[in-house]
Order: structure tokens, then C-alpha cells, then sequence
């Protein structure tokens, strides 16, 4: 029986602007070339490497390796902004989740810095909707490893079978599947409405 059901935030609760800001908007600025082989000149490319996504690096060192490497002077806060204002909730999501709320356990679980949390949570309120929220930031976990989808399942006191979880890349949809979860998916709100309703959950 179906007891939670844990959302992904980039690409699923919010929309995913942010792989286009990272591969047009930022090497316009810096007038930077975009080859097949590197798409994303150093802005994104020192995410994961450096731990920032995992909160072992601050924002400020995450910048300053952009900008030694771009030789070029980074206004931190405008960069941020620039990356973070383009995300927008979706909204038939974000009514679907209220909804469900009533019914089960409800979790956030995101692969996000937590200075880029915890700005997107000040403009929408996010963490408002869920029982856990689970940052990599904070958690210093990340996804689509094990560790991070049993320390959610630890959270909600839930066994895997109990859960679904909902994302919009495969790697972490095998991830959660890995560890006994049921993932989906997520390509649209009418195909998550109906993938949930296969998988027994009252809507």
C-alpha cells in the first residue's frame, strides 16, 4: 500500500530553465564559445565535481572556481539571480501535491545547493508542502546514489515498497528503483496522473 510520495524540485515542482541559462545565456554574456564536446563552458561543469551541489564547497568558492577559469570577473549575486529567477512552479503539479497531502506522506527530494535552496524556498514556499524536505546540500547525499533515497525513506519511516518517488531523469528514476521504490517518470502532468493511478494512488 501506498503510504508517500517523494517529488523531485528541478524539472518536476519547478520547471528546468536552468540547464538553458547554463548553456546560452551565460556563454552569451561572457562571449564564450559552445562546442559538441563542451555545451556548458565552466558554468556547470564544476557543480558536482567541486561538492558544491553536495554542500562541501560554499556558493562564494563555487563562483570564484567559475570566474579563475573563465578569467573573468563574477558578480556572484547577479549570477545567481540570473539562474535562479527563470524557475517557475508548475502549477497543476504544486495543486496536485496539495491535494495529495491530505491523503499521504508527502517528501521533497532534490539534487541543490542549499544557498540555491533556500532561495527558491524564500520566493515559493516549498518546504511548506511537504512533511520532509531532503536537500543535498544539506544532506551532503546526492542522487541517484542509495544513501539518499534510504535517509528520505529513514525520514518518512517508511519502507521502499510504501513510496513512490517522482523525477524527470532516468539515472534517478533507476536510483530509486534500485534501493525497492516505485519511481515515475515525470513527462508532463496528465502522464504523471495517470502513471499514479496505475500504482494505486487516490486522486
Amino acid at each position: 500500500m501506498i503510504k508517500a510520495i517523494i517529488f523531485d524540485l528541478g524539472g518536476v515542482y519547478l520547471t528546468r530553465h536552468i540547464l538553458l541559462t547554463l548553456t546560452k545565456t551565460f556563454p552569451e554574456m561572457f562571449n564564450l564559445s559552445v562546442t559538441e564536446d563542451r555545451p556548458r563552458p565552466v558554468f556547470g561543469e564544476h557543480i558536482r565535481p567541486s561538492g558544491f551541489m553536495a554542500g562541501k564547497i560554499t556558493e562564494e568558492e563555487y563562483w570564484k572556481l567559475c570566474e579563475n577559469d573563465l578569467k573573468v570577473k563574477i558578480d556572484p549575486e547577479k549570477l545567481r539571480n540570473i539562474l535562479l529567477e527563470g524557475f517557475e512552479e508548475q502549477k497543476d503539479v504544486v495543486n496536485l501535491i496539495k491535494r495529495l497531502r491530505t491523503d499521504y506522506k508527502l517528501a521533497l527530494l532534490s539534487d541543490m545547493p542549499k544557498e540555491w535552496a533556500d532561495w527558491l524556498n524564500n520566493k515559493f514556499n516549498i518546504f511548506d508542502n511537504f512533511d520532509e524536505s531532503v536537500v543535498s546540500g544539506y544532506t551532503g547525499l546526492e542522487k541517484p546514489e542509495p544513501p539518499i533515497f534510504n535517509y528520505t525513506l529513514e525520514r518518512l519511516k517508511l519502507s521502499p515498497e510504501e513510496c513512490i518517488f517522482i523525477d524527470d531523469l532516468e539515472k534517478n528514476i533507476n536510483g530509486a528503483k534500485n534501493v525497492g521504490i516505485n519511481a515515475i517518470r515525470f513527462e508532463g502532468y496528465d502522464k504523471l496522473v495517470e502513471d499514479l493511478k496505475k500504482l494505486g494512488v487516490t486522486l
